[in-house]
Formats: C-alpha cells, structure tokens, sequence
C-alpha cells in the first residue's frame, strides 16, 4: 500500500510524500512539467533549489525538465547553446540530484516533423539524490514508445523483475582430447 500526500504545488510542479508501507520508507517526489521558456525555467529551478535545503528525505524528480544535459540528447538542427546545458547541470548540482539513466526510447520528445526538420531530445527523466538512489539500489526507468503524444511515457520501477537465467554449460569438442580435462571428468564423476 501506498501513502500520497501533497505537500506543494505550482503550475510547473507537484511535490508529493510518498510512505511505502511494504518497505517503510519515505520519500519526497516531484513531478515536474518545465516551462518552454528557457527564463522562466531557470525560475522553476531557483524555486526547486529553495525547496531541496527543506528537504531531509530521499528525493526523486521526474517527468519533463524541457532541457538536455549533454550534445547527444539531441538530434537535428542546430547544436543546443551549451549555457543552456550548463544552468541545467548547476540545478542538478546545486540540489544534489544525479541522473537515472533510462532504458528504451534514446529520444524522449520529437517535434513530429520530418526528414531536416525532425528533431529529437531527451528531454523526460528521473533525476534523484543519492540517499534515494541509495534506498532504490536496482530501480530503473523505461522510456516507453511515445503513442498519442510528442512525449514518451517513463515508467519507472522500484523493484523490477530480473530475467535470471540460467548459465548454460556449453562442451567444447577438443577439451576430450586434453588428458588433463578426461582426469578432471573422471574424478568428478567417480565422486559425485
């Protein structure tokens, strides 16, 4: 069961308590939806930045920072302007937030056009402080395929489901002409 308490919100984001009751943890989550506006982003991260040194609980950020950290989060056009890239690694910086890398989708948004014109970002993801990311050592994100919308959904999960497969044992045919490997055999099997 899950426990869900607002705590703060604005037109941009919404902070949330979330008290696991399996695990017993707390946690701080905020949603986020960034303005398009470079500027007006850059307030929504002074105002995030204010509200992290409250902040003493494991913390996770998700959704759409309508920013990119590095070059190759984005395809098409033109190079993105790197103060831009830059004020979006002090934010994480200055709120000691780390990126947690997604799998699936590479390119999270598109514009929808085609041929010279497309362009693709990453512009969607999880971002969290390393006393969360401590607490959710295997959690993962997906970056689901984008249907209905420019954005692809993120799904992310706490405790995913790992595909344990059995190593196989593969015989190599020239191991029976090694005397050493016959010898090992053997006393392997006169053991057992």
């Amino acid at each position: 069961m899950v426990t869900i308490v607002v705590d703060s919100s604005s037109e941009n984001f919404i902070n949330v308590q979330c008290w696991l009751h399996e695990n017993r943890q707390l946690m701080r989550i905020t949603f986020i939806h960034a303005p398009t506006s470079f500027n007006v982003r850059i307030l929504l991260w002074e105002e995030l930045q204010q509200e992290s040194t409250f902040n003493h609980l494991p913390w996770l950020c998700i959704r759409d920072f309508n920013e990119i950290l590095y070059h190759w989060e984005k395809m098409g056009k033109r190079l993105a302007e790197n103060f831009r890239l830059t004020a979006f690694r002090d934010f994480l910086h200055a709120c000691s937030l780390m990126d947690l890398e997604s799998k699936g989708c590479a390119f999270i948004w598109t514009n929808r056009r085609s041929g010279q014109e497309n362009v693709k970002k990453r512009l969607d993801r999880a971002l969290c402080t390393l006393e969360w990311r401590i607490a959710y050592p295997v959690a993962e994100v997906i970056a689901l395929p984008a249907i209905g919308s420019d954005h692809s959904p993120l799904l992310l999960s706490l405790n995913p489901k790992t595909d344990r497969r059995r190593r196989e044992f593969r015989y190599e045919a020239y191991w029976a002409e090694d005397e050493d490997c016959r010898k090992l055999v053997k006393r392997t099997w006169d053991d057992s």
